[in-house]
């Protein structure tokens, strides 16, 4: 479980993991950090990233973690993660 100030639900927590284990994975290949930032659209997440959660579960997710200023999120649900992500999850030692 995160200990923070932020109230996350149990999906969104999962899916900040599932996106922070998809950006560490990059960077070991050898990809810069500003690239490793860019995850994919959220169909790419569900079919590839998190498979355990239902579309509607990664859409709602990924809103929460936007709301909490810690992606960027466009219409077409492409996501990219902010520093603050990156902050975050390196601040509570996120273990994935």
């Amino acid at each position: 479980m995160i200990t923070s100030v932020l109230d996350l639900s149990n999906k969104a927590e999962f899916l900040m993991r599932v996106l922070y284990k998809a950006y560490l994975d990059k960077r070991k290949s050898g990809i810069i950090k500003s690239e490793a930032f860019s995850i994919g659209d959220t169909i790419y997440i569900r079919d590839n990233l998190a498979s355990d959660l239902s579309q509607a579960d990664v859409d709602e997710a990924s809103d929460e973690l936007f709301k909490n200023n810690l992606i960027f999120k466009n219409l077409w649900g492409y996501i990219a993660l902010k520093n603050e992500f990156l902050n975050f999850c390196e601040k509570n030692f996120i273990k994935v």
